[in-house]
């Protein structure tokens, strides 16, 4: 007899951001990531996907215009992460230079998933990123518990 593994729930999460709040935006977005994925038994996947929409709202934001939305979903095998914004830039991964300041931020997002992509809408463009969502006996073992949980 096997033990039957245990469902993951499809699940979908919004956070509109305002530039005239107090809070910064990265710091809001990743506090709200961190609270989404608490609240999903997902913590594993924090320090990653808050990296990474850290640098795809700092974009959306230096590159694009209001107004920018993030967006999580998960489902049983995948997370997906987008960040829309109303600029018609195209991100890339840059050929880094060593003394550069900036630019290295696609690299992360690039190393850091499984894909990532941008899709316009009209006026509008969606930079998103997947992940593998772990099964319960993969997930790191300080945090099995929360996945076996969802």
């Amino acid at each position: 007899m096997t033990t039957p593994r245990p469902r993951i729930p499809v699940r979908a999460a919004l956070l509109a951001i305002c530039t005239d709040h107090s809070t910064p935006p990265a710091s809001r977005t990743r506090a709200w990531l961190r609270g989404t994925l608490s609240a999903w038994h997902l913590s594993y996947h924090e320090p990653d996907l808050s990296l990474i929409a850290t640098e795809l709202v700092t974009n959306a934001l230096t590159h694009g215009s209001s107004p920018v939305t993030v967006s999580l979903h998960c489902d049983r095998t995948r997370l997906r992460l987008a960040v829309t914004d109303a600029g018609d830039g195209q991100p890339r991964v840059l050929d880094g230079d060593d003394e550069a300041t900036c630019g290295r931020g696609m690299h992360i997002v690039n190393a850091l998933c499984e894909q990532w992509g941008c899709t316009r809408h009209g006026t509008t463009k969606t930079v998103w990123c997947t992940r593998r969502q772990l099964p319960a006996a993969s997930a790191p073992a300080s945090h099995s518990q929360d996945a076996v949980a969802a």
